[in-house]
């Protein structure tokens, strides 16, 4: 390996702002990742099953808790459910860039489809688009990446 493409580093500081802003935009919607003080509630609820709900949207907040949700280590964790056999982790907006940027190395510079699906299995809000932004980024894929340009076509002559 050329050992200028080892030094670099693959997410420097402006691909973490960029995604930032990316997830910040007012275009941008993510429906399953839960924020912090959600996050926060659902840990008392399945901490303190016997915790007195004061309002409707709290009692939801607590059925969705123990129905969908589990501790494992003191984590938050989806439970399993038809289409993923095992527990995923909650990830929060805080966590996300860091999660997608450790699966994508810990997968040796996997492409997008690959990060995507191990992401998918293992984790629980985050976007297809998310880690498609991130890995796109990566330097290291960017400078490794095959040559998608094609040779011009000539015309083939005979000899006849």
């Amino acid at each position: 390996m050329d050992p200028t493409i080892a030094k670099i580093n693959p997410f420097p500081q402006d691909v973490r702002t960029a995604f930032q802003a990316y997830i910040h935009s007012y275009s941008y919607i993510n429906r399953e990742r839960l924020d912090y003080l959600k996050y926060q509630q659902l840990l008392l609820y399945l901490q303190n099953p016997l915790l007195k709900t004061t309002s409707q949207a709290e009692s939801r907040l607590k059925h969705r808790a123990q129905t969908l949700f589990e501790l494992i280590h003191n984590k938050l964790y989806r439970k399993p459910d038809s289409r993923f056999q095992s527990p995923r982790c909650v990830i929060l907006e805080s966590e996300a860039f860091d999660t997608i940027v450790n699966e994508h190395l810990q997968l040796l510079h996997a492409g997008r489809t690959k990060t995507w699906s191990i992401l998918q299995r293992k984790f629980y809000g985050l976007k297809r688009e998310e880690a498609e932004f991130i890995v796109k980024r990566c330097k290291n894929c960017t400078l490794n990446r095959p040559n998608t340009t094609k040779a011009p076509l000539v015309p083939i002559t005979s000899g006849r």
